[in-house]
């Protein structure tokens, strides 16, 4: 079988490396029937298929993951050939590109199954790859074509990823795509209610600070023990505050100089309900559009690269975009640096839970560890704490943020929050001692009088 499926194969270069790889017991891979007869594959204990029935499991995924408006799809992970042969089947006029990042399973599949409808499909191409560089630009190849792109990652296949950045890359792509298909809808109207709002935009804050510090105010537990200190840095650091930290901070009679929102739940709404809706309000577009409209404040908005309509509405107007990295603090993180602050400092910036506490005791999102869905991480303190795995993509993402920002000096406050490389542990009173040194500086005032343009 496996001659026959090699012979179908037209890409030589394709066909020459898995005349290499020929071998039927592969690596790690195992290949074993499950209960309904069918084949199914295992990577040590990673089941890429369900035991039972793997073709149901995989037809219920695909049908998950079909968009009506691609004009083509990528794939993530050969596997045994069921994922691209239910996406050939439901979309049999789109090209499909696979993807993978070694040759057994795809060896170990020609082994077992007649591939050759597959392989002599014209619609389908498949490509190896062997190391981050290569697949990150194969996804701003498709990302960036002028056809509407949809990209498919089996959940099990980042599982089998040895490299730890290449996992972590994968894993951030999972996250903000299951976080699309959940919202997309929701996204969609409220980014067409927001741009009916009275806004101002961005563009006339960017670069304006850089003889100034920040301050970014996350919600993590750790919040609790610095509002003393935040207290003490108005008018000396810009506070920008998360929406989930919003209350915290009033609780503390600490009045931050802008908050920013970026979920697209309603829920949102709730961080602000009977609180004073005075100080300027960074949105992104697909922001709660009841929360956008009830903030009785400035409001200015945020245009997230990586959106359609979003991309589309400033191009037309000559906006910047952002980068979110999935979160309200990361999108803080990138609008601060956009800002030209010299120097930004976390605060409840924890990325992993306090014994169970996930967030600021006055949080809306404070709640309690579910043990059975925790990773860990090491915190400042130097032990491993419990956190998530999206907060482990942002922390990744926010690494990477400040390793391309050398200009700038960052720092964590957060003596039980998780280590971010780049922004080493600094004791909020080194911050405070500090801070007293500066001139003092109308912060709020100043953005209000600098966001003067409409769109």
């Amino acid at each position: 079988m496996f001659q026959s499926n090699l012979a179908s194969i037209s890409d030589k270069k394709l066909r020459e490396l898995l005349q290499q790889s020929s071998s039927s017991n592969t690596g790690p891979y195992e290949v074993f029937q499950s209960r309904t007869g069918d084949w199914s594959l295992k990577w040590g204990n990673v089941h890429f298929y369900s035991k039972y029935n793997p073709l149901r499991e995989v037809e219920q995924f695909i049908r998950a993951n079909i968009d009506p408006s691609a004009e083509q799809y990528v794939l993530f992970g050969f596997g045994l050939g069921y994922h691209v042969e239910q996406l050939m089947e439901a979309e049999p006029e789109k090209k499909i590109a696979v993807a993978d990042i070694t040759a057994a399973p795809l060896s170990m599949a020609m082994h077992h199954r007649d591939l050759t409808h597959i392989f002599a499909n014209q619609n389908i191409t498949i490509n190896l790859f062997h190391d981050l560089t290569e697949l990150q630009n194969l996804l701003v190849k498709y990302r960036f074509a002028e056809r509407n792109t949809k990209i498919i990652i089996p959940k099990p296949w980042i599982h089998t990823i040895d490299d730890t950045r290449l996992k972590n890359f994968f894993e951030d792509i999972k996250i903000h795509d299951m976080s699309y298909q959940r919202f997309g809808t929701e996204m969609e109207v409220n980014f067409y209610q927001n741009i009916k709002q009275d806004y101002c935009h961005v563009t006339p804050l960017l670069g304006k600070f850089k003889k100034y510090k920040a301050a970014l105010i996350s919600a993590g537990p750790s919040l609790d023990d610095c509002t003393d200190t935040i207290l003490s840095l108005k008018n000396k650091y810009f506070l920008l505050c998360v929406g989930s930290a919003y209350r915290t901070l009033y609780q503390k009679n600490i009045k931050p100089d802008a908050v920013i929102v970026t979920d697209s739940q309603k829920i949102v709404l709730e961080q602000f309900r009977n609180l004073p809706c005075d100080v300027p309000m960074f949105f992104l577009s697909t922001t709660s559009k009841e929360t956008v409209a009830y903030y009785s404040g400035k409001k200015i908005i945020l245009l997230q690269r990586g959106y359609d309509q979003s991309e589309s509405l400033a191009y037309s107007q000559h906006l910047p975009l952002f980068d979110t990295g999935g979160s309200v603090a990361t999108t803080g993180l990138e609008l601060l640096i956009q800002m030209g602050f010299q120097e930004i400092v976390f605060f409840g910036q924890d990325l992993a839970y306090r014994g169970h506490q996930s967030h600021s005791l006055y949080s809306s999102s404070n709640k309690q560890l579910l043990p059975h869905s925790q990773h860990t991480v090491r915190a400042n303190n130097g032990k491993m704490v419990n956190t998530s795995r999206s907060w482990n993509a942002f922390r990744n993402w926010i690494e990477k943020k400040i390793a391309e920002h050398p200009e700038m000096m960052f720092f964590n406050t957060s003596f039980t929050g998780a280590e971010i490389k780049g922004a080493p542990y600094t004791n909020a009173l080194t911050i405070e001692n500090e801070a007293q040194k500066m001139t003092d500086t109308n912060f709020a005032k100043k953005v209000m009088d600098v966001i003067e343009t409409k769109i």
